[in-house]
Parts: C-alpha cells; sequence; structure tokens
C-alpha cells in the first residue's frame, strides 16, 4: 500500500511540475492569487455558519415507498472547521440497529460552486460521498429560518422514481 501511495505522489509530482516550470512568473502569481481567493470562505460558508450551534432533530425514515416511516429522535452539534470553510456535524440518536451517530462535513467549492458533503455513520464502513450534481441519491438541505431546517434524502433506485427516503426535522436547542 505504501508503494502504491509513492507512485501515485511520484506520477502526480510529474505531471504538474513540467507545467509549473513553464508559467511565467507573472502567471505563476495570477495562479497563486486565484488560488488563495478560491480557498477564502465565501458568502455561501456564511450562510451555513448560521448551522453551527446545538440542534434537536425528529426523523423519519422509509424503507419502502408507501411504507410507514420508522421514526427517530437525536441531537446534533454542528460546528465550523478549517477556518470557516466547512461545517461538521455530529449527530447521536436511534436507528433501526439500536444506538445510531453519524458525522457530516458540509462545505462548497468556490472554484465550482457546487455543495458537497460526506458523511459517515454507524450502521455501515462506507463513506458516502453527495454533491450538488445528478447521482443516483440527493440531499435537500431547507433552511426555514435561522433556528429551524429539513434535511431530505432521496433515492433513485435503478428503473424506478426517485423516492424520499429520509427527513430529518432540526430545531435549534441552545
Amino acid at each position: 500500500m505504501k508503494r502504491l501511495v509513492l507512485v501515485c505522489l511520484v506520477v502526480g509530482l510529474a505531471s504538474v511540475l513540467p507545467a509549473a516550470a513553464e508559467q511565467s512568473e507573472a502567471d505563476q502569481a495570477a495562479t497563486m492569487e486565484a488560488w488563495i481567493k478560491a480557498a477564502e470562505p465565501g458568502e455561501v460558508h456564511a450562510f451555513l455558519a448560521k448551522r453551527a450551534g446545538k440542534w434537536d432533530v425528529t426523523g423519519k425514515m422509509w424503507l419502502q415507498p408507501g411504507a410507514e416511516p420508522m421514526e427517530s429522535t437525536s441531537t446534533a452539534e454542528a460546528e465550523r472547521v478549517l477556518g470557516g470553510r466547512f461545517l461538521m456535524e455530529k449527530i447521536v440518536g436511534t436507528s433501526l440497529a439500536g444506538p445510531f451517530e453519524g458525522l457530516s462535513i458540509l462545505g462548497c467549492d468556490n472554484t465550482t460552486g457546487v455543495a458537497t458533503n460526506i458523511w459517515y455513520d454507524t450502521m455501515g464502513t462506507m463513506l458516502d460521498v453527495a454533491s450538488g450534481q445528478e447521482m443516483a441519491y440527493r440531499t435537500v438541505t431547507t433552511f426555514k429560518d435561522d433556528d429551524h431546517l429539513v434535511f431530505e434524502y432521496y433515492m433513485t433506485p435503478p428503473g424506478a422514481e426517485e423516492v424520499l427516503t429520509m427527513v430529518r426535522d432540526y430545531t435549534r436547542a441552545d
């Protein structure tokens, strides 16, 4: 595994260094200025900062379209991380399997304008990556006001219509 990482690093550097060497000093300065600007938190990040704090969460989850939802309660705590570039949320509650914990890191890529989210939880060992682009699933977060928001998770099974599979209603606790 270490050898694979080293090979990827060498190949990556070999592809970038010649292009950097061919740039003039002015081009390099402009590239660096654009990079720095793109790395700064913007309006979307300021908006996401409003989610920071403690929340009481009620949830519904549907295992099949048309079935009765399973309901749950949780608590969540969200905080700005990495200089306000991302919002990290930890959620603790119950699930089908019993106690539940989840971790989300939400942000916005300034270079593309696309919202991004990564998610881990105790219901599996996989990483769930979502963005504002089309895929087999999507999430929608609706900010009702500074103290209330709704998170919705939609899936599109192969050959079927999109279905709402989970809803979480957040109410600020602090």
